[in-house]
Formats: C-alpha cells, structure tokens, sequence
C-alpha cells in the first residue's frame, strides 16, 4: 500500500511494517503462508518451516500479523461460514497489517518461544568402578628386589622367588584399592511445547522404555551406537491456569546416560550390557540367567512416531 513498508534497523536490531489489501478468502492461507506448522517424516526427520519473510529486508522475519475488513462498513467472513449470506452482506477483501522482527530470538524473550520443538544437550558424566585385583591377570611392577628364599615346609614357609626391579609380580590381596573410571555422556532431549491431549501416548512410551537400552541407533543423538544409551526416566512440566481449557502446552525432559567403551583390538563400541571382568581386564557382554543386564526397547519410538498435531505451536 501507499506509504509502505515502514520500519527502522539498528545494527542489532530492527523491525519493519508492510499492508496489504488481499481477497478475504485467501486470509486462511497467508497465515499459514506466514506461520507454518511443524513437519514430521517418517524416520526420525523434522522440519519447522521458517515464518515468511519481509520482502524488502529479509533478515526480519513475521512476527504479528494483524487483520480487518478493507470496507470498515462491512463485516468480513474469510472462514465462509455464513454460505446463505448475499455477495453484498461482507467485505470481499481485507486489510492486513504485518509486522517484522529479526529472525533470531532474544534471550529474554525464551518464555514467548513458540517455535522452538526440541531442544538436545549433553553434559560430562562418568562412573567409577572398584577393581578388585586377584588372580594371575593382576600384576605390578616391582619397585624393589627380592632375594631369593628356599622354601622350609617344616615352619610353613613357601619360600620366595628372586624378583629384580621391573619385574611382573602377581598381586596376592585383593584389598589393594583399584579404581577404573568409566567417562560417559548425559544427554537430555527437551519438548518445551507438546499438545496435552498427545500427554497419555508419550508417557506410555516413555514408561515402556524406563530402565532399558537402545535397541537401534539413536539419529537425534548423533547417531548413538546400539545398547550405548540408558533411558534414565523422564520430567514433565504442567501448568493450569484458573478459567482455562487445559489447552497448555506441557514441557518434557528425557535423560539418557550414553556409555561408549572401546578397547584395543575392537571393531566396535561396547555400551551398558558390558561389564568388566578383572580376571581378564577387559569388558565382556554378561547374561544373568540367560539374559543381559539391560534389556533393549526402541528409543525412537519416543518421538519419530509423533504427529504435527502432538505439537503446539503457539
């Protein structure tokens, strides 16, 4: 329109504001046009289509888009409910006003984000294991000599092999304090906005994969190799408002602990099923009565089976 766009830029910051007169009927699809919704394909693939941009300054994107019938005289009807009603009864086209603001989302503005659908950290975490040494895999370098002493069976004495400085020399008490730290990852997938009425499906998920490890690879998770990420538990976030519909969106964090432990000689990655056995020094997968310490589930499932619709929006 006349006089448009307006607007002002600062060097970190700035907004616009263009008009348009448009048909009432394609209200419905400028919206969307401005405000898409969040894809989901099968797969594990997620795309939040980008809200549409100023065409005079395409860093600003649309933040406000405000509407009204063109003939203030009018009523508009852009849903076409009323289908009985005459050509002359509402206005045929509409004012819209949109307003424009950089793209990225300030920090303070972190409550009012509604684009944002999932959010992924990782944090440094580690276990530590107490190794009891025994046997003849257990060994030390000697840090001094031994003479050598003849055995005498008379008063018990079995006697002493000669021993130089350097030497193998087999560990005899299994008190002696051996720590091995194991490094891991702790990673923790966040939806800040889910549909409530999807709540009941995903706990069900959830609650399915407690306590259990990936049976295939995690893509979310930079592709996280198999049985290497234990589904810690879950928290949810709800809010009610006095008044309200229990249409809020709610908030969910899943915690996985990723164990990845690789060894010379290995062509793979051995994750929580493994256990180390101090008799040999390396980790070994373990059955308890014919099965693994861990059992496996689909993490997957937690999200890739989602729906657009389990989402909110805004």
């Amino acid at each position: 329109m006349e006089g448009y766009p307006k607007g002002s830029v600062e060097s970190e910051n700035g907004e616009a504001t263009e008009q348009y007169i448009i048909n009432a009927d394609d209200l419905s699809a400028f919206l969307l046009e401005s405000f898409p919704p969040m894809l989901v394909w099968p797969g594990g693939l997620w795309a939040y289509p980008p809200t549409r941009r100023c065409p005079s300054f395409i860093g600003l994107s649309t933040k406000k888009i405000d509407f009204e019938s063109f003939v203030t005289s009018k009523p508009c009807d852009p849903s076409g409910i009323d289908s009985d009603a005459t050509n002359e009864t509402y206005s045929q086209f509409m004012l819209l006003k949109i307003s424009y603001e950089p793209s990225r989302l300030d920090e303070d503005d972190e409550g009012d984000d509604t684009l944002t659908f999932l959010e992924i950290d990782s944090d440094t975490a580690g276990k530590y294991l107490m190794v009891p040494p025994h046997g003849d895999a257990a060994t030390f370098k000697a840090a001094q000599a031994v003479a050598h002493r003849s055995p005498d069976p008379e008063h018990g004495d079995p006697g002493q092999e000669r021993v130089d400085v350097g030497d193998d020399v087999g560990v005899s008490s299994v008190d002696v304090p051996v720590t091995k730290t194991i490094p891991q990852i702790e990673w923790s997938v966040r939806f800040p906005r889910v549909n409530r009425l999807a709540l009941p499906t995903i706990i069900k998920k959830l609650r399915a994969c407690l306590g259990k490890v990936n049976l295939t690879v995690i893509p979310a998770l930079f592709d996280a190799e198999v049985e290497t990420c234990l589904c810690m538990g879950y928290s949810i976030r709800e809010e009610f408002q006095w008044g309200g519909d229990g249409s809020l969106p709610v908030s969910i964090d899943i915690k996985f602990i990723e164990q990845r432990i690789t060894e010379e000689g290995d062509d793979f990655v051995k994750g929580h099923n493994y256990v180390y056995n101090p008799n040999k020094g390396i980790f070994e997968k373990i059955k308890f009565n014919g099965r693994f310490l861990y059992e496996t589930a689909n993490m997957n499932s937690i999200w890739t089976q989602l729906d657009s619709d389990d989402f909110d929006s805004g």
